[in-house]
């Protein structure tokens, strides 16, 4: 019987060790929710308001939490700073209240389709031309078992700046308000932002390292170690330098 060759057993063993990483990370990476950015108006005069729509197409049996969501992550929805935007204001739909199990509290959730709106107010020295609008949204996808960590989702959307525009009334549509910030004191209130992601971060290094006891990886890792403390040393490296070498590569691995 032909032996395998040591390379090639390195490589079966550092694949064995890789897949539960690579598979964890391909579900963080999934895509959940498909976002659009569109106005109602492609142009609009200097100093007039302009209706943005940040549309959200929600994958069946996901959902995300409205940006007043006390038990969870809120959503946010910002427009990236542009040179003739003056101010603008995020109103959002009535969300879903109901018990959430993942947060174990109630909620207030969107699932299916949510359209967030941005009243864009244009400044009145805006110069004529196309804008480019950048419109950013951050959120959390959960189903009935479980959540994805918080993403990114930028949107675009060009509009015209037009001195001769006509200038139709903004009308918002029935049933948008704007957002009650979550209360003091609840787990989507309390601390700042940063704060949030270190114990996000701190909370993912906890789960990864939980992955190491796994029957897939626990196993290999005595292989793995066997193969830097084995080896030989060179011609002109002593033996008592190579077993250092290999033991700092163990631990560094």
């Amino acid at each position: 019987m032909r032996a395998i060759p040591s390379r090639d057993r390195q490589g079966a063993v550092f694949i064995r060790l890789a897949l539960p990483f690579l598979f964890a990370f391909a579900s963080f990476a999934q895509n959940q929710v498909s976002w659009s950015l569109s106005l109602d108006s492609a142009a609009a005069a200097p100093g007039t308001k302009v209706l943005a729509r940040m549309t959200g197409q929600i994958e069946e049996g996901w959902h995300i939490y409205s940006m007043s969501t006390a038990a969870a992550i809120p959503t946010t929805i910002q427009l990236a700073p542009n040179p003739r935007v003056e101010s603008y204001r995020v109103l959002q739909p009535g969300p879903k209240r109901a018990f959430d199990p993942t947060a174990n509290a109630e909620t207030e959730t969107y699932d299916r389709e949510v359209a967030f709106l941005l009243e864009l107010q244009l400044k009145k020295d805006a110069p004529p031309g196309p804008a480019e609008l950048t419109v950013t949204a951050s959120y959390q996808t959960c189903n009935d078992k479980k959540c994805i960590p918080p993403v990114r989702r930028p949107a675009n959307a060009t509009l015209t700046i037009d001195p001769a525009a006509q200038v139709a009334a903004l009308t918002i549509p029935s049933g948008y308000a704007e957002p009650t910030p979550p209360k003091a004191g609840t787990p989507s209130g309390s601390g700042s932002p940063d704060q949030g992601w270190w114990a996000f971060l701190l909370v993912a290094f906890g789960f990864g390292l939980a992955t190491i006891f796994t029957p897939c990886v626990f196993p290999m890792i005595p292989i793995t170690m066997s193969y830097f403390l084995n080896r030989q040393a060179g011609a002109d490296t002593d033996m008592a330098g190579t077993r250092r070498d290999a033991e700092q590569q163990a631990v560094v691995f």
